[in-house]
């Protein structure tokens, strides 16, 4: 086994038995079996917490943009963000 896929398969036994230990044996086991019956055989890139983070704050200024030239200043302050940064995250830019 290469060192990655050796990596990757003791991050999914970690993973496994975190899962087992928050959620119990038997939810853990259907969580799992649903994971590998949706993604079984696939290769998988995960997000880090900081592009999970990152997504949730832009849905989050998206949904609360109501058109108001003042809540670019605001979000820009509010997420330590430019200003230039929230109108891509609102208009796609």
């Amino acid at each position: 086994m290469t060192q990655q896929k050796s990596d990757n398969h003791e991050a999914f036994q970690r993973w496994a038995s975190r899962i087992m230990e928050e959620h119990g044996q038997d939810r853990g086991h259907l969580i799992l079996k649903s994971l590998i019956e949706e993604c079984g055989g696939c290769r998988l890139r995960l997000p880090d917490l900081q592009d999970l983070y990152r997504e949730e704050r832009d849905r989050f200024i998206r949904a609360k943009f109501h058109g108001d030239p003042k809540q670019y200043d605001e979000f820009a302050v509010n997420f330590n963000l430019h200003v230039r940064q929230v109108r891509r995250i609102i208009h796609g830019d």
